[in-house]
């Protein structure tokens, strides 16, 4: 059921683009002709997985598992393209090489958490032409100590630019990013991860404070590694961006689903029940952003709440035929 309802969405995603496209000449594209996307994973907190046994269940350090999906979204048009379900006894690494293995990843920047920043994924978007950007903590381990100390010894040598002040929502966001060529790691580390010889280690650094609020400013340091060429032109701006744009998985889907159809509410212990109604969701979601490019591509303002769930009534038999095709296993309609 999961394998049907993933074949949905990739549908039915297509349509939303191809529409999006041919009709408001909008670009799947960043302005240097690459094609961005970013993959993480999604919990549902009222869902439930079994354990194997009740009696796992009196043991005290019990905790319930809950159901999940890797997703991927499109960077800009903000359109879900892939839900993988993730199996009860598993995690989101084997799903991250499932939908990778899966798509055309040609050109295509795939931006990821560190839980998916494995060898495997690296070494499968290269091998595809594309380009990897993906976090490092401390699971990591000598690859990230690696980095820290390469930052820490040769900072004045790092490409920079003048940091980046954001206000808005209460806070002054100050970013600041740094650039040092891949090859300077270790050679047990370039010889690892296919493409980092030629591409880059990244810090980040965000400060965030908090105006008329008696929060604590926080300073925050991340890093990154990419398979980008190090030689690119403005390569600081440009992965500045990209791991910047990596929050529209959360900001533009995972929030989105879960306020405004309750997505975090559901109560569900069956997988094929969960991979359903998520994925309905998703595919719920990308009509919404269609309807709001489209709203722009009129020189209108964004919709309202209101007014976006009237434009979603339009399309509900559309989405219950959907339903019934993935309750009843049928992958060819409609």
């Amino acid at each position: 059921m999961g394998k049907f309802s993933s074949q949905f969405l990739e549908k039915y995603a297509q349509r939303i683009l191809n529409t999006a496209q041919n009709q408001l000449g909008a670009s799947l594209l960043d302005a240097r002709g690459k094609k961005i996307i970013h993959l993480d994973g999604q919990a549902v907190r009222a869902s439930r997985v079994e354990p194997d046994s009740p009696f796992d269940k009196l043991k005290p350090e019990y905790k319930p598992k809950v159901r999940s999906a890797l997703n991927v979204l499109l960077s800009g048009l903000n359109i879900a393209l892939q839900q993988i379900e993730i199996a009860d006894k598993s995690n989101e690494i084997p799903a991250c090489v499932e939908v990778l293995e899966a798509m055309d990843l040609r050109d295509t920047i795939v931006t990821a958490d560190a839980l998916n920043t494995q060898v495997k994924a690296a070494s499968i978007i290269h091998r595809k032409d594309g380009y990897y950007c993906f976090a490092l903590k401390l699971n990591h381990g000598n690859l990230t100590n690696n980095a820290l100390k390469l930052f820490e010894n040769n900072i004045s040598q790092a490409l920079t630019e003048k940091p980046v002040v954001d206000c808005g929502h209460g806070r002054i966001e100050t970013r600041e990013t740094f650039v040092l060529p891949g090859i300077l790691l270790d050679l047990e580390h370039t010889d690892k991860w296919s493409g980092l010889q030629g591409g880059c280690i990244v810090r980040s650094r965000t400060i965030r404070e908090f105006k008329n609020s008696n929060k604590e400013t926080t300073d925050y340091t991340r890093y990154f590694i990419t398979n980008i060429s190090y030689n690119t032109d403005d390569i600081v701006g440009y992965l500045r961006d990209i791991i910047r744009r990596h929050w529209y998985i959360e900001n533009s889907l995972h929030y989105v689903i879960d306020y405004n159809f309750n997505q975090d509410r559901i109560q569900c212990k069956n997988i094929d029940f969960f991979a359903g109604t998520t994925v309905m969701n998703k595919i719920a979601n990308n009509l919404l952003s269609l309807y709001q490019m489209q709203q722009i591509s009129r020189g209108l303002r964004m919709p309202t709440k209101a007014e976006a769930r009237g434009y979603l009534s339009e399309w509900e038999p559309l989405i219950e035929l959907l339903a019934f095709a993935v309750e009843k296993d049928c992958p060819t309609l409609p």
